[in-house]
């Protein structure tokens, strides 16, 4: 038995409400006690959780050109992000996981890291990544109730790749340059919520 199933049956042992077959359980006895057929619980579920799409046209790019944000991504760059992804999280749509990214081989990463630049220069996503498979999970401590879900979307696991090289760029432009106020605490590297409550701290 490795560390992630001893793990997993301890919290199993701890909280058995709080379980993978718990939370089917009750979503199996919350559909059978829904006043309505199947389909009426779908469409309400998806009215509740999944809201109207909105549409946001953006214009072409209309900045400057930047050298150091406008060049291309390295292999070597996207596989210090493929180290990066946890393979503990569900795959999107495609069935994808991180353990399989981050087991390509060579050649296979050279053609991932061209059709990312491919997205950086055109400034495009492709729309299957754009798509997410949404799941409910019950609120624990909750009875029964449609209203006591919480939605959790499964995105493809090459988009969120993409999303983190992306990120790092902006995030080590924006640092190496000084651009961040310097109050400015969230998303930069080296600091937790516990930096600015040591600086406040030390400040009283």
């Amino acid at each position: 038995m490795n560390a992630g199933q001893t793990w997993r049956m301890l919290k199993h042992l701890l909280n058995p409400d709080n379980t993978k077959s718990a939370h089917k359980q009750t979503l199996r006895k919350l559909v059978h006690q829904y006043n309505g057929s199947e389909e009426d619980f779908i469409a309400e579920a998806s009215n509740t959780y999944i809201p109207a799409m909105l549409v946001i046209e953006h214009g072409p790019y209309s900045g400057g050109p930047n050298e150091l944000l406008d060049e291309e991504f390295t292999v070597a760059e996207i596989r210090a992000m493929l180290q990066k992804l946890s393979t503990k999280f569900a795959p999107g749509p495609d069935g994808i996981t991180n353990r399989t990214l981050r087991n390509l081989d060579d050649q296979a990463i050279e053609n991932i890291t061209q059709y990312i630049n491919e997205c950086w220069t055109e400034g495009t996503i492709p729309k299957q990544w754009k798509k997410a498979e949404v799941i409910v999970i019950p609120k624990p401590g909750k009875p029964p109730d449609l209203s006591n879900l919480r939605p959790i979307s499964l995105t493809s696991c090459a988009g969120k790749l993409t999303e983190h090289a992306f990120l790092d760029r902006i995030n080590t432009y924006l640092e190496e340059n000084e651009i961040y106020p310097i109050p400015c605490w969230g998303f930069a590297h080296g600091s937790s919520r516990k930096t600015p409550c040591c600086k406040l701290s030390s400040r009283l």
